[in-house]
């Protein structure tokens, strides 16, 4: 099985971006940054790339912020803990940036998961950031929403091993849920699937999902037992 969780408001209880971006910036800015993209003018790549651009704090400070700031959503350890049980593979896909995720997951004790997700770039001398690295993506997916969490899900599927997919959003969440075998989602990812007819488990601790891979676990074992 592969468990593919996206972060912000789904490993983690909070926007982490966001969280970090009311702490640091600047509101007028911001809100000049925000106008932009809800206008259309920008791509959500852009918008997230001109809202760290516009932080005056170095990468370090960031980082060292992201590890206090951003808890994670209950039950986040037992869906781990799960997983390692059942020798399943779990990776985080996030259109957000490493550098708060990162930082995050290993204030939280998770330090050995895949992340996948939208690469900054440092430079050593300034502490700033200098580009924005995207990973590959499905040609389906849309560009602009940074990171195709569809992409690390197709090794799995071509062995025809379950994929879980575990979201919250209407953006690059959606075609990620019309992608996996099986889907546990909240708030407007849940909104979405209601309305599309794709079948999901709603949640909002993840004891829920930790439950479920203990339960297909189980399920294998027995199955490979025989009589």
């Amino acid at each position: 099985m592969l468990i593919v969780i996206d972060f912000d408001e789904t490993a983690s209880s909070v926007n982490g971006a966001q969280t970090l971006l009311r702490e640091l910036g600047v509101d007028r800015i911001r809100g000049e940054i925000r106008a932009r993209f809800d206008s259309g003018e920008t791509s959500f790549k852009q918008y997230q790339e001109e809202e760290f651009d516009s932080l005056t704090a170095s990468v370090s400070e960031i980082k060292n912020l992201a590890s206090k700031v951003i808890p994670m959503r209950d039950g986040l350890g037992d869906l781990m803990e799960a997983a390692r049980e059942g020798r399943h593979q779990v990776v985080v896909a996030s259109a957000g940036l490493d550098l708060y995720i990162e930082p995050a997951l290993c204030a939280a004790g998770i330090a050995d998961v895949p992340v996948i997700s939208v690469s900054a770039t440092c430079d050593e001398d300034s502490d700033r950031i200098v580009e924005y690295v995207y990973p590959p993506s499905e040609s389906r997916c849309e560009e602009a929403w940074a990171v195709c969490k569809c992409y690390p899900m197709r090794g799995a599927l071509e062995t025809s091993d379950e994929v879980v997919f575990i979201g919250d959003g209407r953006m690059s969440d959606t075609c990620a849920a019309r992608t996996a075998d099986t889907v546990f989602a909240r708030s407007r990812l849940l909104e979405y699937c209601e309305s599309e007819g794709i079948e999901a488990t709603a949640f909002e601790g993840l004891e829920k999902v930790a439950e479920y891979v203990r339960s297909r676990t189980a399920d294998k074992t027995t199955t490979g037992m025989g009589n």
